[in-house]
């Protein structure tokens, strides 16, 4: 998989950071110090981007693809905090149970159900079926 990310330093802080070029938005994220969350981070992003359209990932599996089985909660959070308006299609990770996380009926709730609606997914209820639209890597 060709890399998504490219190093770049801002002069006037001296800080570090990287230029994360999802589809066609660009945007700079602080990367943090520790060098293993940030390859985390990365793997994670890259993970995320390569959910094909019209399936969904678990943010258990995708913490056992990028290696680290015991870090789901860690995926939600990496997705919590990405930048606004971001590109990256966040929306197709949802809970082991094919739940969205956000509260039913939420704003939030309603935008990542509209969005993977549009992408073809069809809910049960209040759940993806997991058996028939989950990535299978």
């Amino acid at each position: 998989m060709a890399s998504l990310f490219l190093a770049s330093a801002r002069p006037d802080s001296g800080a570090a950071t990287r230029v994360f070029t999802p589809l066609t938005l660009i945007f700079t994220v602080a990367m943090p110090k520790n060098d293993s969350t940030r390859k985390l981070k990365e793997s994670l992003w890259q993970l995320v981007a390569a959910i094909p359209p019209g399936q969904v990932a678990t943010y258990g599996q995708l913490a056992r693809l990028a290696g680290y089985p015991n870090h789901a909660r860690y995926v939600g959070t990496t997705l919590n905090h990405l930048p606004k308006g971001t590109a990256l299609c966040w929306f197709r990770v949802l809970r082991s149970s094919g739940e969205l996380a956000f509260p039913p009926d939420s704003a939030q709730w309603k935008r990542q159900k509209g969005l993977l609606e549009a992408e073809g997914v069809i809910f049960k209820g209040m759940k993806v079926p997991l058996k028939q639209y989950q990535w299978q890597v």
